[in-house]
């Protein structure tokens, strides 16, 4: 299980990179599914088992994500994903 979570921790920055190079290019839809992507892979206990550098890179995921949310829908959703920030601090 271990071995899993160390694989997906690795791949956490290239999803980042992925989801912002797509908003450079406008495509909000699909950069916003990146990010949903990522978080449906890590189940709650592979959070418990991420590293510092895993756990970083998903709290950059999440505001990437809310910056997108706050492109497409506007300020009020992207507030409303907020918990979801604060939640991946513990």
């Amino acid at each position: 299980m271990r071995a899993v979570v160390e694989q997906q921790e690795r791949c956490i920055p290239a999803w980042h990179l992925l989801s912002l190079l797509l908003t450079s290019r406008q495509e909000w839809d699909t950069a916003f599914n990146v990010t949903l992507a990522v978080f449906s892979l890590l189940e709650e206990q592979d959070l418990a088992l991420l590293g510092i550098s895993g756990r970083e890179g998903l709290l950059e995921l999440k505001i990437t994500q809310m910056a997108i949310v706050e492109v497409v829908e506007g300020p009020e959703a992207a507030v409303n994903l907020a918990d979801e920030l604060v939640g991946l601090y513990n």
